[in-house]
C-alpha cells in the first residue's frame, strides 16, 4: 500500500495480553513492507501518566504546606492579638459590651487582613500571569489565568482562621471580667 504512516490509537491503556497481541500483529504488518518500522508509545504513555500523577501529588503536598504555613501565621498573629488584648476585652465587658460585639471586632480584623492579602495576592498573580501570557503569546501554548483555585484556597483558609478566632475569643469569655482586667 502507498501509505507512509499507520497509527493505531487506543482509548484506554491495554492490559499485558492485548498489548502483546497488538505488538505482534503490527510487527508482522511492518515486517512485510521493506523500510517500515514499528514504534509503540504505550510504555511512554504509561510513564507520562506515572510522572503526571507524581507531579500532582508533589504539587498537592506543596499546596498543603503553604496552606498550613499561612493558617499558622495568621492564627498565631490573631491569637497573640487576642491574648494581648485580654485586659481591653475585660474592660469592654465591664462597661457593658456584649460578647457578640467584641467577637465581631476580631472578625472584622480577620476580614480586613484577608481582604488586603487577597487583593495584593490576586493583583500579583494577575500581573505574573499577564506577563507570562505576553511572553508566551508567540509560543502557541494555551494558558489560562487561575481564578477559582486561589479563591477556594483563601475561602478555606478564612474558614479555619474564623474558627480559631471564635474559639480564642470564646476562651477569653470563659474567664471572669475581673480576671481579664487583671491580666498583664
Amino acid at each position: 500500500m502507498p501509505y507512509s504512516n499507520l497509527a493505531v490509537t487506543l482509548y484506554q491503556d491495554p492490559d499485558a495480553a492485548l498489548g502483546e497481541y497488538l505488538e505482534m500483529s503490527l510487527s508482522g504488518i511492518a515486517a512485510r513492507t521493506p523500510g517500515m518500522e514499528l514504534t509503540s508509545y504505550v510504555a511512554e504513555a504509561r510513564e507520562n501518566k506515572k510522572t503526571a500523577s507524581g507531579l500532582l501529588i508533589a504539587a498537592g503536598a506543596v499546596l498543603l504546606l503553604f496552606f498550613t504555613i499561612c493558617a499558622s501565621m495568621i492564627n498565631n498573629a490573631l491569637s497573640a492579638r487576642i491574648r494581648a488584648g485580654k485586659r481591653e476585652i475585660g474592660t469592654l465587658r465591664a462597661v457593658g459590651a456584649s460578647g457578640k460585639v467584641i467577637t465581631r471586632s476580631y472578625r472584622w480584623q480577620l476580614l480586613s487582613t484577608f481582604a488586603w492579602g487577597t487583593a495584593a495576592g490576586m493583583a500579583l498573580q494577575l500581573g505574573i500571569c499577564g506577563w507570562l501570557l505576553w511572553k508566551g503569546a508567540d509560543s502557541g501554548y494555551a494558558f489560562s489565568v487561575p481564578l477559582w483555585q486561589p479563591l477556594l484556597f483563601v475561602t478555606l483558609l478564612f474558614g479555619i482562621c474564623l474558627l480559631n478566632v471564635n474559639s480564642k475569643v470564646g476562651a477569653v469569655f470563659k474567664d471572669s471580667i475581673v480576671e481579664n482586667i487583671r491580666e498583664l
